[in-house]
């Protein structure tokens, strides 16, 4: 049988006698569950990478998490130490927009970026898209991760317990009845525990101790109603506490918090997801809705001397319709709506030593927004997707755009509208050879100012503040080598304005006591190369090999100036590859190479005449950079086939060039 060792075994079946024997056959490779069959899906997208979890399993340094593959893609930045940070194409953070089926993700990672807060087992696949995306996605100006959760097994019960120094896990999943399947999943870490007991069996006195913690949970029920009609329920939660205690430290007061010797960050969230997917009998119209409920909190606190916390329910509402018009043409309508009610509280001494508490209360924040999308392929070897989207912000207080903003214009009066903004997409790929295929993508975007609520507080910041606006531009080449091995090769330039940015001096009005601590007129640019060969998944090898060259600058608006960002990366190479071996086992190896991020040199310092203090004295912004960083992870993979189970063991080597220093900028 394809896939499986030869069998041969001899049974003596005595006369007059039923013998019945069961034969277990062994398949000639166990590294995936499902046989792999390749073929090319049809690529639509011009910055669009998929990672399937039979790759994520076998990268190097991610513990087999799949949302962390992300990190090996071209165009994202080493994330600091500490952080599950996404930072794409030299962007903040909050920038990007995460989801799951769909619905917007309120974490991402659990704390320090160690895992995802989604079990990679219950995953299908992880798309990202760095710039360019199609209308689908709203709110965001930077890039798009959508992870794909995957529906129960229905051919019979699985299980699977994850073991590591980390944390540990279970899944289990199978049919109850021919139409319905569950799937369930909890998660707990361990390295609060492992911590605390080496400090508590060893010599050491340490000035601090450290309390980290964190589980989820996933339940996922899909039911069958008929061939065309499928429906799902999924249930998903976590919490993060992460602390650190330091007895010696007298706090602040009491009257903010009565831990004033630690440092507390702690958040939990619930979600739930009701998914339904339809199909017309002849297959033309396809509708899919999904609809979200989350509730989200968190708190942090700093020795007595601040604390913050934050409770917020979001309503999450997605509908794409969409009907195939003929073989080269395909229309999609989508509604995507999301209400997010936030309660906040913010406690810190004044300067004068008065305790200032500052609370809001259903806080409404939101984005309604509406979309369409067309293919036309008149042409075999063209492909047209024009696509428009508007997005109105329920919470800004402004005029917003009433044509699309592809730049800020200055000479036609463009601030007519409401507080929203409309979107325009345009993206075309043309195979021009046999295996080569140009590709162009260019299209606006807006987001609610960021931070969220910050911005437009009425005490901190301009409750009229506009959108924050964005233009994607990106030129592409794609090759298919061979079956297996491509090549991607994508320029990009993205620009921004109504940027929001903290107040200069220079931008503080002296006559008027009542100032703002944010100024949303923030300019900023984008632009790079991005290269990516990639070897597919086969029996012998896969991996990729990615560059990106890349810079990001904000303008100053009081030296009129283009200074470079504190995200921006020059250089970024990554190797990722794995090898399977003999005996169902694997190795593979992920090297890194990053130009270290800039920073502000520190020239001098400043004493007070009285000798009650010392204050740095700053060189040019950003004028310096930080050290080159490399890496080098490694991964031993080995497997246990039994009769029914399997048992496997690996060791995954993150950063073993610990001591391995490079002098020189690349």
């Amino acid at each position: 049988m394809p896939g499986y060792e030869d069998f041969n075994e001899r049974e003596y079946i005595p006369r007059n006698e039923e013998t019945t024997v069961r034969y277990y056959i062994r398949r000639v490779s166990y590294s995936d569950y499902e046989i792999v069959v390749y073929y090319k899906v049809e690529k639509k997208e011009v910055s669009r990478r998929r990672i399937t979890l039979t790759e994520v399993k076998h990268v190097p340094g991610l513990g087999g998490d799949a949302v962390k593959v992300v990190q090996a893609m071209p165009g994202v930045a080493r994330p600091l130490f500490g952080s599950g940070s996404i930072v794409v194409r030299g962007a903040s953070i909050w920038d990007s927009q995460f989801y799951l089926d769909g619905m917007l993700l309120p974490h991402l990672y659990h704390f320090g970026g160690l895992k995802s807060v989604y079990n990679a087992d219950a995953l299908e696949s992880v798309d990202f898209y760095p710039g360019g995306f199609n209308t689908r996605y709203g709110n965001g100006i930077a890039g798009a991760i959508e992870i794909t959760g995957r529906g129960p097994k229905t051919d019979r019960w699985h299980g699977t317990v994850d073991l590591s120094v980390m944390d540990g896990s279970f899944l289990v999943e199978g049919p109850v009845t021919e139409k319905l399947s569950i799937m369930g999943s909890a998660r707990r870490s361990f390295i609060g525990d492992i911590l605390r007991a080496v400090v508590n069996n060893s010599e050491m006195d340490l000035p601090f101790t450290i309390t980290p913690f964190y589980w989820d949970y996933l339940l996922r029920g899909d039911y069958t109603v008929s061939k065309n009609n499928h429906v799902y329920c999924t249930l998903f939660g976590g919490r993060d506490s992460l602390t650190f205690i330091f007895p010696s430290i007298t706090g602040g007061s009491t009257e903010i918090t009565d831990a004033t010797d630690q440092l507390g960050i702690r958040q939990t969230f619930h979600m739930g997801i009701l998914g339904w997917d339809w199909k017309g009998n002849d297959d033309a119209w396809e509708n899919a809705l999904r609809y979200s409920l989350t509730f989200n909190n968190g708190r942090q606190s700093a020795f007595g001397f601040y604390l913050s916390g934050y409770h917020a329910v979001c309503n999450h509402l997605r509908n794409q319709l969409s009907r195939q018009l003929n073989g080269k043409s395909r229309i999609a309508f989508g509604l995507d709506m999301d209400v997010l009610t936030y309660d906040m509280i913010l406690i810190i001494p004044a300067e004068d030593g008065v305790i200032q508490r500052d609370t809001s209360d259903n806080w409404t924040f939101g984005d309604v927004g509406a979309y369409i999308n067309f293919e036309w392929r008149q042409v075999d070897r063209l492909l047209v997707m024009p696509g428009f989207r508007y997005d109105y912000y329920p919470e800004l207080q402004y005029q917003g755009s009433i044509i699309t903003d592809f730049w800020d214009y200055k000479s036609f009066n463009n601030r007519r509208g409401i507080s929203g903004e409309p979107a325009l997409h345009l993206t075309v790929r043309y195979e021009f050879a046999e295996k080569h295929t140009a590709k162009f993508s260019a299209g606006t975007y807006s987001q609610t100012p960021k931070p969220m609520g910050q911005v437009i507080h009425e005490t901190w910041g301009d409750p009229a503040m506009a959108a924050t606006k964005a233009a994607h531009y990106v030129f592409g080449h794609e090759w298919q080598i061979t079956d297996l091995f491509s090549s991607d090769v994508q320029f990009y330039i993205n620009r921004r304005w109504d940027i929001p940015r903290y107040a200069e001096p220079e931008d503080l009005d002296l006559s008027n006591t009542d100032q703002k601590l944010w100024v949303g007129d923030g300019k900023g640019r984008m632009y790079g190369l991005e290269i990516m060969l990639r070897h597919d998944k086969s029996e012998r090898f896969f991996g990729w090999f990615a560059y990106s060259i890349s810079r990001a600058e904000r303008y100053n608006p009081i030296s009129r100036a283009w200074e470079l960002y504190g995200e921006d990366e020059t250089h970024n190479m990554q190797l990722v590859g794995s090898w399977p071996l003999q005996r169902d086992c694997d190795i593979g190896l992920r090297a890194r190479y990053v130009t270290g991020k800039p920073t502000t040199p520190v020239i001098g310092c400043i004493e007070d005449e009285n000798g009650n203090y010392i204050e740095p004295e700053y060189g040019p912004k950003n004028s310096e950079r930080l050290a080159p960083f490399f890496q080098l992870d490694l991964r031993v993979h080995k497997k246990f086939v039994f009769r029914k189970w399997m048992f496997s063991v690996y060791l995954d080597l993150v950063n073993t060039n610990y001591f391995f220093v490079v002098s020189d900028q690349l």
